[in-house]
This record gives C-alpha cells, structure tokens and sequence, in this order.
C-alpha cells in the first residue's frame, strides 16, 4: 500500500459510469459465485450469522484511524503492532485512533517469537480490550511471496500454464488475473474467502482490500487486459465475501468506480486524494454517510486540515509510506 506513480494518472483515464441496474446485476453475480464457492469449499470455517448486516459492526461516519502494516520490535506483546497510539491533533488537543487498520498476520520479522503466518489475534485483542475496532489488511490485486499461502498461487499458475500471475508490482509482487478464463477468478475468490475466515477467527471487526484498479493501469503495467466491469465484479465479490464472513469492508482507492462502490462497502479508504486533488471522487461515500478514511504522505496538516471539514467531513491521517506506528497524527 503506497502513493505510487502506477495510481496517479485519473486525468487521462476514461470514466465508467454503470446504470443502478448493471450494477445490482454485477453485485447479484457475483454474490451468487461466492454462495457457490462457499457451498462447495471443504475447508470454510464456520457459520457466518444469517443476518449479518445487522450483526456486522456498522462503522461511523466519524471516524479517527490508524494504519500500520509494518511491526515494530518495541511491541512484540502484540505481534509487531502499537495499540496505543497517541498524538496531538491539528488543533493541539490529544487524540487517539477509534480503529486500527493492520496485517492479518503478526509481524514475525520485527517479533521472531510469533511462527510465521501467525494470525495478528494478541493485536486485535488489545485493541478490542481498550474499546477500539480493528480492521483486516487484505492484498486482492497480487500475489505476495511472502504470505503462507503464496505456493498455492504458484500452484495455480503452473496448471494453467501461466494464466494467473502477471507482471511485478513495484513491491515485487506479482498481478493477479482477474479473468476467468481459465477459472482464475473462481481460484481467488475462494483464496481470498480463506484469509477472510483468518480475519473473522482472529476477531477482526473489518476488512479493507488494496491494490483494487488494475483496469485503470492496464496491461502495460500488470500484465493483464482487466475491464471495467470485471474489477468491478471482483471488487464487489470481495465486499461480499467479506459482509458473509460477519466483516464490515471497504475499498482502498478505485477512485473511479466509487459512485458504483458505495452501496456494497461500508467504507472507503484512499491515499493522497489532496495532494493529488483527487477528494471530489470520494464525496458519493459522504453523501451515503459512510467513513473515508483518508491518509496523507506528503501534504501538509495546514493545507488540508483547514478545508477537510467542508466539504470532505473526511478523516484523515498523517503517515509516511513506511506504515509503522508513526508517525500518526490526525486532522481532528
């Protein structure tokens, strides 16, 4: 999760506005795919609630939080993470997050105590034990080497002679085929169900998924000609995935499909938007009384605390592209 270039070419790329009725259809399939999969997964852990909207945490549109994706040794009581951030705010006053958005898995390089792809459980529990929310960082774009289950991915690939592992990511990480030609899709949807279960059995409240928008940096760049309609399909699947796993969810970036988004998501996230004046694409989630959940690199808290509150009413955050526990600090 970074401010990279690959994200920032939005004026010259082509919106796609869908019909309310395109997109309940897409949403319609795809939530019909996954009831499929889940039917017939021999390994899905678990009931999920029948009614789990009602019982899925509904987050705020208020909403003060923190992202840390890399641990840190001073906190290895809680697999790498710092559940007790503390910061003063634009307006001098002290603050803390309501909600920390972190790594499934414990950080086993910064704490080798934990085995690797040990779920992030103590993290979550101490959030959940000062009254916080927490909320699953979940990779839905590529392929990272160094997750547990990354073999299997590999696995995939050499079947179908290549048909799933594109292009390097700037991290390293290989793009992910969206497509289905091959059954592809079907694959991911099942993967990414499974880290879901890991995020619901370590008592995540949420789930936020990234690298979403390889439609708009096409093959060049991943390797792999997406269209509109399928990122859409897959974004959407993993929205419900996610709501069936008893997990609020929401996209981070795909800035252009954000008004075909917000119905499903519970929450947006994006990085940047004022530096890059990208803000206006986030208003539909406003308007739904839905979170942003915004963090800024490089802008300055003055440039964008002074306009934030009208009329974004985002929540926004102060970070560095390393994503440790800081710095942190908040616009309110």
């Amino acid at each position: 999760m970074s401010a990279d270039s690959t994200k920032r070419t939005l004026s010259s790329l082509w919106t796609f506005p869908l019909r309310s009725a395109a997109i309940s259809v897409l949403a319609l399939l795809s939530a019909q795919l996954i009831c499929s999969i889940r039917a017939d997964s021999q390994t899905s852990p678990g009931p999920v609630p029948e009614d789990s909207r009602s019982a899925r945490w509904q987050p705020p549109q208020n909403l003060r939080a923190q992202f840390q994706l890399q641990g840190v040794e001073s906190h290895c009581t809680t697999g790498g993470y710092n559940t007790r951030v503390r910061n003063k705010a634009f307006d001098g006053t002290v603050v803390s997050p309501d909600v920390y958005a972190i790594d499934l898995y414990a950080d086993n390089g910064a704490c080798p105590d934990y085995a690797p792809g040990t779920p992030n459980r103590d993290a979550v529990a101490a959030i959940h034990a000062d009254g916080k929310k927490a909320i699953c960082y979940v990779d839905i774009g590529t392929a990272e080497p160094y997750r547990p289950d990354y073999e299997k991915f590999v696995a995939f690939d050499k079947k179908c002679s290549g048909c799933l592992l594109g292009k390097q990511y700037d991290s390293g990480d290989p793009f992910l085929n969206l497509n289905n030609d091959k059954n592809q899709r079907e694959f991911l949807f099942a993967m990414m169900d499974k880290r879901l279960a890991t995020c619901q059995h370590a008592g995540f409240d949420a789930a936020y998924f990234d690298v979403t928008w390889e439609w708009q940096v096409g093959k060049k760049t991943t390797g792999w000609n997406i269209s509109a309609e399928t990122q859409l399909l897959y974004n959407i699947g993993m929205l419900n995935l996610a709501h069936m796993r008893n997990l609020a969810a929401g996209i981070n970036y795909d800035l252009l499909q954000v008004k075909e988004l917000v119905r499903q998501e519970d929450f947006h996230i994006d990085e940047s938007c004022f530096l890059y004046s990208e803000c206006d694409y986030l208003l539909p989630v406003v308007m739904a009384g839905k979170p942003v959940l915004q963090i800024e690199y490089f802008a300055k808290p003055e440039d964008v605390c002074t306009q934030e509150p009208y009329p974004y009413r985002f929540n926004t955050e102060f970070k560095d592209q390393n994503l440790y526990d800081y710095p942190w600090s908040s616009c309110r």
